[in-house]
Formats: C-alpha cells, sequence, structure tokens
C-alpha cells in the first residue's frame, strides 16, 4: 500500500503530465489550422494590415493583422492564447466599409461556428487603401473599437 504522500505526488505528476500533453495537442491544433488556412499563395494575397504601434500584451491578446486575398477570402488572425476560431471569411468593400462575411458551408460549420453563412463578422473602415480601422463585430475578434490596421 502506498504511504499518503507518495500517492498525492503521482497524482500531482500524473495531472502535471496530462496537462501538458493537452497543452500540447492545443497547440499544435492551432498551428495546424492556421497552416491550413494559410495555404494560399502569397501571388494570391492582395493585401496584410497589421494592427499599428501594438504591445507585446497585445501581440497575444487582440486581432494582429487581417489578410485579404485577390480570390475574394479573408483571414483575421485570432490570438495565440485564444481557443476561439474563426469561420473561413470572405470579403466586400463598400462605401469606405470593409465587411467580413462568414463563408459557412455545411450545418456542421454552421452549429460549430454559430454563424449563418454570410453573415458579417466584422466591419472595418477604409480610411485609405492602407489603413482600416475597427469599427465593430458580430463574434469574438478581439480588436478593441478604433484600432488601426496598416498595410506596409
Amino acid at each position: 500500500m502506498l504511504k499518503p504522500e507518495k500517492s498525492n505526488r503521482i497524482i500531482i505528476i500524473t495531472m502535471a503530465v496530462l496537462v501538458t500533453i493537452l497543452a500540447v495537442g492545443v497547440s499544435i491544433y492551432r498551428w495546424n489550422s492556421m497552416i491550413r488556412l494559410q495555404l494560399v499563395s502569397p501571388a494570391e494575397t492582395v493585401q496584410t494590415y497589421t494592427l499599428e504601434k501594438y504591445t507585446k500584451r497585445q501581440r497575444l491578446e487582440r486581432l494582429l493583422s487581417v489578410t485579404l486575398y485577390n480570390n475574394g477570402t479573408a483571414f483575421l488572425s485570432t490570438p495565440p492564447i485564444s481557443s476561439y476560431r474563426l469561420p473561413k471569411s470572405t470579403y466586400t468593400v463598400e462605401n469606405k466599409k470593409l465587411r467580413i462575411h462568414a463563408a459557412i458551408e455545411t450545418n456542421q460549420e454552421k452549429d460549430f461556428y454559430g454563424v449563418e453563412n454570410g453573415e458579417v463578422l466584422a466591419i472595418f473602415t477604409v480610411e485609405n487603401k492602407n489603413i482600416l480601422i475597427f469599427e465593430s463585430a458580430t463574434v469574438a475578434v478581439f480588436a478593441d473599437k478604433g484600432a488601426r490596421y496598416v498595410y506596409k
């Protein structure tokens, strides 16, 4: 029979190993998801706008970039500390407003993301061809109202 101290130590070590395995698994899953979304060739990229003057903390907690592609798709980079994933997206630009829309293809995606196909996920004001200003979102995109995204 194990002594209580040894039993507690085994439980703590086992839990630490399980938490580590879970953290690595989630990190690998997010990394693979990001790579899959970015398998578009650079030639198809219209522009990538990056959060202006971000801090170290914002780098981990905020939407860092908005990438628009020639084929009409968009990619919003969610923060690394977030487990929330945005659906595939498309975009439209009209009257100096950039609208990011959900591109939902199946009922499973609709249930998973909780949004309808074509639903507006986020709105940015197009100040000029090099600057986007975040206005609002219907889902968690982790951007502050008025945040400026610049193309360099």
